[in-house]
């Protein structure tokens, strides 16, 4: 870090502090990876680089998500989500729409959390990313069971299970 900030270079000062982030995180130190995320993106926003605020920007959206501060993390999410869809990126865009609404979910926010889910499904479907369309109709299984719901709960079995069904 130092020695890009000798070199002028906030871009590579970015990248060193996203890099601290994610090793924080990998030894699940949820409350220094979302410190590291910050600063990073602190270096990074002046630039304006797409590129270079993605990474942190998830970080700081799953670290936020790990340490239960779930309004920061819907925020940090929702924007990585808009960031990958600028980079044509739409398996990305999916799981951030996923995580989005896992912090929707523990805010209590359950329209959200399903809005989220339901766009990253729809998404998901448009280009046979079935890993990701199943987590997000699973969440929403679970959605509509709490809310006792079960006419939709099924809806989202029945896709569950054409995604089971091996293709001719």
């Amino acid at each position: 870090y130092d020695f890009f900030d000798d070199k002028q270079q906030p871009g590579l000062q970015s990248l060193c502090l996203c890099g601290a982030g994610d090793i924080a995180a990998r030894q699940g130190d949820s409350v220094t990876a979302l410190a590291r995320y910050r600063q990073a993106l602190a270096v990074a926003a002046p630039l304006e680089q797409a590129g270079l605020m993605f990474n942190p920007m998830l970080g700081a959206g799953r670290a936020a998500l790990a340490v239960g501060d779930f309004t920061e993390a819907e925020g940090y999410l929702g924007a990585a989500a808009d960031l990958a869809a600028k980079g044509m990126n739409p398996t990305l865009r999916c799981d951030c729409l996923y995580d989005k609404g896992l912090a929707q979910h523990g805010a209590g926010k359950y329209a959200e959390a399903l809005e989220s889910w339901q766009a990253g499904a729809t998404l998901a479907g448009s280009f046979d990313y079935a890993d990701g369309r199943r987590r997000h109709l699973e969440a929403m299984v679970g959605v509509y069971e709490q809310a006792s719901m079960p006419s939709e709960a099924q809806a989202c079995r029945a896709e569950l299970a054409r995604l089971d069904v091996p293709s001719a």
